[in-house]
């Protein structure tokens, strides 16, 4: 199963997004991304004096902070997974272990053979 987020991971997401950029008040950029999965991000940027605003850095700056809020949910995300992978693994290899303690028959044996097929599919995600 994967263990790490990566940059890939993360502009593949913003790739995939939808992503607004606006001007408000002639100095300030507000950047709202919504993601494949529906969950809208904000930021905004501004300058002091419309003079030395420009829209194009504030989309950046925004955008980089929007990318490091996805850094933190998707380790979070795949923190979880990961714990509940665990859980099921161990449960799975109970039940492994408890197939086994049968007397061999066909059924047993497909069983047997189901379970552990599953225990890999959950391992390798």
């Amino acid at each position: 199963m994967k263990n790490t987020i990566t940059r890939a991971d993360i502009d593949g997401l913003l790739a995939n997004s939808q992503i607004d950029v606006c001007t408000k008040f002639e100095k300030v950029t507000v950047v709202t991304v919504k993601l494949p999965n529906g969950f809208v991000l904000v930021e905004a940027s501004g300058a002091v004096d419309k003079a030395n605003y420009n829209e194009e850095m504030g989309r950046k700056v925004c955008l980089d902070r929007i990318a490091q809020k996805l850094w933190s949910f998707e380790g979070y995300q795949l923190s979880t997974q990961r714990a509940a992978n665990s859980a099921l693994d161990e449960e799975l290899l109970n039940l492994c272990w408890a197939i086994d303690k049968i007397p061999a028959s066909t059924e047993q044996i497909a069983a047997s053979i189901r379970a552990s097929d599953l225990r890999n599919r959950i391992a390798n995600g």
